[in-house]
């Protein structure tokens, strides 16, 4: 999962239609916020990093629920974005309320936390510490990353076939890149931005060190100093010092 970095209060940025405006500390309705976090994050599920073109059908995550907090729904330190189906009846919904020390995008390098493979699995990074893997575990559990794609007669959950789709398409792309076809690489960073799925990516071009960095600097809002320049972009601890520095 892509780690990300909110704008901060006070910042003055352009938004994707060329508008100058300040990041506000609130936002009021909530909505109002979509096209500061479109500007920020790109038009990208902030958990399951589904590309929704233009943004559509994105809508404002709130990090901790609402209901924990009525004040929460405004606050933009408070907002993601996601995707019907992690922000809704197929995701978190259903499943328990989150907990304080749950690794989440903004907080923690969840690319650390979590490892993608074929077939679209996803699943805890096991070189973490065990307090690192159940708050890792926590973030899975909550939003049901790895619901079955066929879950529910009523509604369809197609994230996993999402991961495995996008996992063929950059394998192929690596098998050409590795045939000397670098001169690729701006046509394979437009695919994986039309596509989504940053950290597959990411995960499939391990050790192409010119390649991630461009995932890296295209993707908006991706946490660039917690991967390690010097190490093939490999990821770094978010929160050294503290018990769980993921």
């Amino acid at each position: 999962m892509r780690p990300i970095e909110r704008y901060k209060i006070g910042e003055v940025v352009t938004l994707n239609d060329g508008t100058q405006v300040t990041v506000q500390e609130e936002y009021k309705p909530h909505r109002d916020a979509i096209p500061m976090l479109l500007s920020n994050f790109g038009p990208y599920c902030s958990y399951c990093e589904a590309c929704m073109s233009n943004g559509l059908c994105l809508d404002v995550e709130h990090v901790l629920p609402k209901s924990l907090n009525d004040e929460l729904k405004f606050k933009w330190n408070n907002f993601l974005l996601g995707c019907r189906i992690c922000n809704g009846p197929g995701g978190k919904w259903k499943s328990a309320m989150p907990i304080a020390t749950m690794h989440s995008p903004d907080k923690n390098n969840t690319f650390l936390s979590l490892e993608y493979r074929e077939g679209g699995v996803v699943k805890v990074n096991s070189n973490l510490s065990i307090d690192a893997q159940q708050n890792a575990q926590a973030l899975i559990n909550y939003l049901q990353l790895n619901k079955s794609p066929k879950s529910s007669l009523i509604e369809r959950d197609g994230r996993t076939q999402m991961r495995s789709e996008i996992w063929e398409i950059a394998t192929d792309m690596l098998n050409d890149y590795n045939a000397n076809d670098t001169a690729c690489l701006k046509y394979l960073i437009q695919v994986a931005k039309a596509r989504g799925g940053w950290s597959i990516w990411f995960t499939v071009f391990k050790g192409h060190d010119e390649v991630r960095k461009a995932l890296i600097n295209e993707f908006p809002g991706t946490a660039a100093q917690f991967f390690d320049a010097s190490n093939h972009y490999e990821p770094i601890d978010r929160n050294p010092g503290l018990a769980d520095p993921t």
